[in-house]
């Protein structure tokens, strides 16, 4: 398939053989495509193999598929197919006879990065290993989709330079493999049923109906986990991945965010109403004096520019005051409020924790600054929080821009976090 053939325009019925190489998937999702043109184009794709025809998904490999939120493995054409890490190019054959010579000669041009499973799966491929009687570890198979059929391959080595020959294998591999064997029956007979064929076909059908309802509530579930654990980058996180997850959960609270510019204030904020200057931080131990000190800094820088009349600015006080403006905030009267939010001890479990977050010379270097503090396990606590009760989230921001010193909610984790229970 060419690059980006699946997502765009082109008429899947003028074909009956589609190559996709699953590694330049990137490229077309790059294109932008949003959901719902994904879902279709996948669903033309389903229906033009049970139609009759064969795909052949080389480079076989879960793909997370952002504009879905879910892998791409959890769609047809790819249902049903599980994955497990596992590298190698020690490649030999285990599927039917007929096409043993074609897949032989293609495993020489084959690496695989995963491992494959699944209960329509039919291997082709596996990976060789010492103990002939060990489980098979599968690594390319072929799975029929009412009378069309899905062919996995593992990635092609080298450069596409080099795949010629075995391109052309693999061109040959669908007709070898889909070969009906002369004693094989016609099509008509599965015309008539008998009575436990008619009973077995339903019982089938409903259970294939329970799986689809499974698999979509275990992708549902998966993606509250996901957020979860983005979440949980408050109490652990540090860097990019911290400041993130605060200017995420700042907005699901009700703010206006923007992002700093460095080396000044990592985010800067707005209640619609009053401008915040936020330094966010991730680190092993306690809140550090220094971290006010470089708040205060901002705070000040924040006021002077806006101050200023637009002519008196200099370039680099022109863009900042332009990205400042996008929080549409009134400036007349200035008085920057600053945000210290600090992942504090974010090597140290939770229940582990006994030192202070705040210190008491760090507590004293406030003074009457309009400064709020408050960690990240406090922002994890007041998200939870909204997310029961919505209701709350202006009461929170209010709270948050009128505190001075440590924000007193939130303050213990057990208030909305418990220790996992072991699984057996």
């Amino acid at each position: 398939m060419d690059q980006g053939l699946l997502f765009g325009q082109t008429n899947f019925d003028e074909y009956n053989q589609i190559f996709w190489y699953l590694e330049s998937i990137a490229n077309e999702l790059g294109q932008g495509p949003d959901a719902g043109w994904i879902d279709l184009r996948l669903l033309q794709l389903t229906e033009w193999v049970r139609a009759g025809n064969v795909l052949i998904v080389v480079g076989v490999m879960p793909v997370w598929v952002q504009a879905l939120g879910s892998d791409l493995s959890t769609q047809e054409p790819f249902r049903g197919i599980n994955f497990q890490t596992a590298g190698g190019t020690r490649i030999e054959v285990c599927g039917p006879q007929s096409a043993r010579e074609l897949l032989a000669e293609l495993s020489k041009d084959m690496a695989y990065d995963y491992v494959l499973s699944g209960g329509q799966l039919n291997p082709l491929l596996r990976v060789r290993t010492a103990n002939k009687d060990g489980p098979i570890q599968m690594v390319a198979g072929i799975r029929t989709l009412d009378v069309g059929h899905i062919i996995y391959l593992p990635r092609l080595k080298g450069y596409p330079t080099d795949w010629t020959k075995a391109l052309a294998a693999i061109q040959r591999l669908p007709a070898v493999l889909t070969r009906r064997e002369p004693d094989e029956l016609p099509e008509w007979v599965n015309d008539f049923h008998s009575e436990p064929e008619r009973d077995a076909t339903a019982s089938i059908r409903s259970l294939q109906a329970e799986v689809a309802c499974i698999e979509d509530e275990i992708s549902r579930h998966n993606l509250v986990l996901n957020d979860a654990a983005s979440l949980k980058q408050l109490i652990a996180g540090s860097g990019q991945a911290f400041a993130d997850a605060a200017a995420t959960a700042l907005r699901e609270l009700g703010f206006r965010v923007v992002e700093g510019q460095h080396p000044r204030a990592d985010l800067v904020v707005s209640d619609g109403r009053r401008i915040a200057a936020v330094e966010v931080k991730g680190v092993g131990g306690p809140i550090a004096e220094n971290y006010l000190r470089q708040l205060r800094a901002w705070m000040t820088e924040i006021d002077h520019i806006l101050s200023l009349p637009p002519e008196e600015r200099s370039y680099e006080q022109m863009d900042y005051a332009a990205t400042i403006e996008k929080l549409e905030t009134p400036v007349a009267d200035l008085d920057c409020k600053g945000l210290l939010i600090v992942g504090t001890f974010r090597k140290t479990p939770l229940d582990q924790r006994s030192e202070p977050d705040l210190p008491d010379a760090a507590q004293r270097r406030l003074g009457g600054t309009d400064i709020c503090i408050l960690t990240g396990q406090q922002l994890m606590g007041l998200v939870l929080a909204a997310r029961r009760d919505p209701q709350i989230k202006p009461v929170l921001v209010r709270d948050i821009m009128s505190a001075q010193g440590r924000l007193d909610r939130a303050l213990d984790w057990k208030e909305f976090l418990s220790p996992a229970m072991s699984v057996k």
